[in-house]
């Protein structure tokens, strides 16, 4: 019996990054709430990620009905993807046999990589250096994370914006690398990833660390099946790599601890593997009760064009930010730890659906996944228009992180945080592509398969 591969389950390309909203979105609302409550009736929520779940009768009935929301936002998702696909271009579904794509010379990719990777490590230096520099800093990186004092002040916090694009220059580097097997493109690559992982670290984030190399992961598996094979990878090693992932993301405070820090010297770990995605995302769940608490008070709730303010002004420092305008994720929090018995440190993002009703009220639980829908639908159909090959997986694997944490922190200046790198990095490739005139225009015959 042959062995199921990848390309036997490969999703159909003008739904990729609809798909992995999708699933998302599933996840959010369907698995995590299953392995927080499951886990609560067995243990009880006296634990500090679990605290200030309400499981009294009124707050079960609040799960209830944001149980029932997240189906009809899951309804509002799917709705705004067929209303895009409604109108499928002719390239897709026939018509015209030919395909134009637009992309960029190695040697235009490289150059860009090359200015992305001086300026992130620039940045990153400036930013590191009153914490005791680039391994210095990993000692409060918590406590940074959670909002905590340090006692230290920090007048480079600006350069963090750019620090990322250590990790534009990495993704490029490496595929660059398993596409040609340059040795230029290997020996950038390692300082890239030197300095994004460092920069991960400091930044005291397990799931965008495990997800960087995920995102590497994905470009040696895919490129390597363009150029080399016809099978495809095996399903199984797709799902093998995910667990090891999901054990380094749950270990990855001991590891820190015994061989970055050095604040201990015995490695413990735990086989728990569901703990981190628990902890990561019970913040969700209590999202779905809290929202209730805003909506006593505000039933007509519409900050819909002060949140698209607050995403524009999430790119700039903090001192463009009017005073009066404060952060949906400051907003949320003060209702999330409303009632809880325990104190909580850092924000507390909300959820989209969540999001959706503190933007538009209570129509936003099925009206925001749908605009979610209709944008990834058309990001779906613009980008096999106009990409392929090596500069359709680089862009994805650039933006798989960001894409999967908009369903659970879905407020717009994270968001747009989120992804300004990605956009200077680009703007850095396009402005290299002009000076250098080597655009590559690609007139392809489409591949009917019957």
């Amino acid at each position: 019996m042959a062995i199921m591969s990848y390309n036997d389950i490969k999703q159909k390309p003008y739904k990729r990054y609809f798909n992995i909203i999708q699933c998302m979105y599933v996840f959010v609302y369907s698995i995590v709430p299953v392995l927080v409550h499951s886990y609560c009736y067995a243990n009880g929520n006296n634990e500090h990620a679990y605290a200030a779940l309400d499981y009294s009768n009124n707050g079960i009935k609040l799960f209830y009905y944001s149980w029932a929301m997240s189906v009809i936002g899951y309804c509002g998702l799917r709705f705004g993807n067929k209303c895009v696909f409604g109108k499928r271009s002719s390239t897709i579904n026939g018509g015209d046999s030919r395909q134009f794509t637009v992309g960029c010379s190695s040697k235009t990719w490289f150059i860009a990589a090359t200015i992305c990777l001086i300026v992130g490590i620039i940045a990153e230096m400036l930013w590191t250096k009153a914490y005791g520099g680039v391994v210095g800093i990993i000692e409060y990186s918590s406590a940074l994370r959670s909002g905590l004092e340090t006692g230290i002040t920090n007048k480079y916090t600006v350069f963090k914006r750019f620090v990322p694009l250590v990790q534009f220059a990495n993704i490029v580097f490496w595929a660059q690398w398993v596409k040609n097997h340059k040795l230029s493109s290997l020996m950038m690559s390692v300082p890239a990833f030197a300095f994004s992982i460092m920069y991960l670290l400091a930044n005291d984030g397990r799931a965008p660390l495990v997800m960087h190399i995920v995102a590497l992961i994905w470009i040696s598996l895919r490129l390597k099946e363009k150029k080399n094979s016809e099978r495809g990878v095996p399903v199984v090693i797709v799902i093998v790599l995910g667990i090891v992932a999901l054990f380094f993301m749950h270990n990855a405070d001991s590891f820190i601890s015994v061989y970055i820090t050095k604040r201990s010297s015995e490695l413990v770990l735990s086989f728990d593997l569901f703990k981190s995605i628990r902890e990561e995302f019970a913040f969700t769940v209590r999202s779905g009760q809290a929202i209730f608490g805003y909506l006593d008070l505000h039933p007509f709730s519409f900050r819909f064009p002060l949140e698209v303010l607050s995403g524009i002004l999430g790119i700039l420092p903090s001192g463009f930010r009017p005073i009066g305008l404060e952060k949906l994720e400051v907003i949320n929090t003060r209702y999330w730890v409303m009632g809880s018995p325990t104190s909580y440190y850092g924000g507390k993002p909300p959820d989209i659906i969540v999001t959706g009703i503190y933007l538009f009220g209570i129509i936003g639980v099925f009206l925001l996944p749908m605009i979610l829908g209709k944008i990834m639908s058309s990001v779906d159909k613009k980008v096999l228009t106009v990409t392929k090959g090596f500069d359709s997986e680089v862009l994805f694997a650039l933006v798989l992180y960001p894409l999967i944490r908009v369903v659970a922190y879905t407020n717009f200046d994270g968001i747009t945080l989120s992804f300004f790198y990605i956009f200077l990095g680009y703007l850095i490739l396009w402005f290299i592509r002009k000076l250098n005139m080597d655009d590559i225009l690609m007139v392809e015959e489409a591949n009917d398969e019957e």
